[in-house]
C-alpha cells in the first residue's frame, strides 16, 4: 500500500479519537441579537485575502461562522435574487426570483420567522430597499424587476424597521 494511504490512515484515527472533545464542548448561549452582514460578491477568496493584509479583522473573532450554497436552483451561475433568496429563505430558486421557491410559491423567509418569535427585525441596506438582496428578506416577486410589487410586500413584511435608498419606489403608494 501507498504512503498516502497510511497517512490518512492515521488522520483519520487522530480526528476519531479527539471527537470526544468536540461532543464535551459547552453549548452556545441563546443570541440576544442577531446581525447577518452580507458583502454583495464576497467569497472565501475576499476573507482570505483581507487576513492576508490585515491579521486583527472582526472576522477572526466570530466564534460561530457558516458556510451556504447560494447557486440558483437551476443555474450553478446566479444573480443576487435567487443568492438571496437562498440565504433568506433556506430555498434555491431561479435567478431574477425574490423569496420564492423554483415552484414560484412564496418561501419563508428568517425574518418572518424570526418576527413570528416575537424578535425585532431591521433590514439596513447601502442599496435600495427593493433592490433584490435585501427584497429577498421580506417580498414575494417572481422578478427582481417589478420593484413596484416589491415595494409594496414592505407592508406585510414583518419587519420593524428599514433603512436603506429607494424612496422614489414608495412615493406614489
Amino acid at each position: 500500500m501507498s504512503n498516502l494511504f497510511y497517512v490518512l490512515c492515521i488522520i483519520f484515527w487522530m480526528l476519531l479519537s479527539q471527537s470526544h472533545l468536540v461532543a464535551q464542548a459547552a453549548p452556545l448561549a441563546k443570541p440576544s441579537k442577531i446581525i447577518l452582514m452580507i458583502g454583495d460578491g464576497m467569497g472565501l477568496s475576499h476573507i482570505s485575502m483581507l487576513a492576508g493584509l490585515e491579521k486583527n479583522t472582526a472576522f477572526e473573532e466570530f466564534q460561530v461562522i457558516g458556510m451556504q450554497k447560494t447557486h440558483a436552483f437551476d443555474a450553478l451561475i446566479t444573480d443576487s435574487a435567487a443568492s438571496a433568496t437562498a440565504i433568506a429563505c433556506g430555498v434555491k430558486t431561479f435567478n431574477n426570483a425574490i423569496g420564492m421557491g423554483p415552484d414560484s410559491m412564496p418561501a419563508q423567509s428568517i425574518t418572518k420567522r424570526l418576527s413570528a418569535l416575537g424578535w425585532g427585525i431591521g433590514i439596513v441596506t447601502t442599496a435600495s430597499i427593493v433592490h433584490a438582496t435585501p427584497a429577498a428578506f421580506y417580498a414575494h416577486q417572481p422578478s427582481r424587476a417589478l420593484t413596484e410589487f416589491i415595494a409594496k410586500d414592505v407592508a406585510n413584511s414583518g419587519v420593524d424597521f428599514f433603512i436603506g435608498g429607494g424612496k422614489r419606489y414608495f412615493d406614489d403608494q
